[in-house]
């Protein structure tokens, strides 16, 4: 049985309280962005171990998807990001996957 993304990855619970309320807010981010600092990485670190512009991370991290290049270099960033930092590649691409769908076509991706 495929496991939700929240399920997998942690306790809804364990979000902060308005990581699903604000439509603004990134799900993707939240997670991306905890999991880096979990692992007590800076983003220098995420910087040289991916290789991506900080900029990109950074947009990724914040929620703000219209930085990136593209749909699809987007989704290869995060799923790159995600497996960096330890969290399933799949399952929060997917995430994001949602969250662009759900995002007005304002910004051009």
């Amino acid at each position: 049985m495929a496991r939700s993304w929240n399920e997998a990855l942690l306790d809804i619970d364990d979000l902060p309280a308005d990581a699903l309320d604000a439509p603004q807010d990134s799900v993707v981010g939240t997670l991306i962005a905890r999991a880096r600092r979990d692992r007590r990485l800076s983003m220098a670190d995420a910087v040289r171990g991916i290789g991506l512009q900080e900029a990109y991370l950074r947009a990724i991290e914040s929620g703000e998807f219209w930085k990136l290049p593209s749909i699809s270099y987007g989704l290869a960033y995060v799923k790159s990001y995600a497996r960096f930092v330890g969290l399933d590649p799949e399952l929060i691409g997917d995430q994001f996957k949602t969250e662009i769908a759900e995002m007005p076509r304002i910004h051009g991706l």
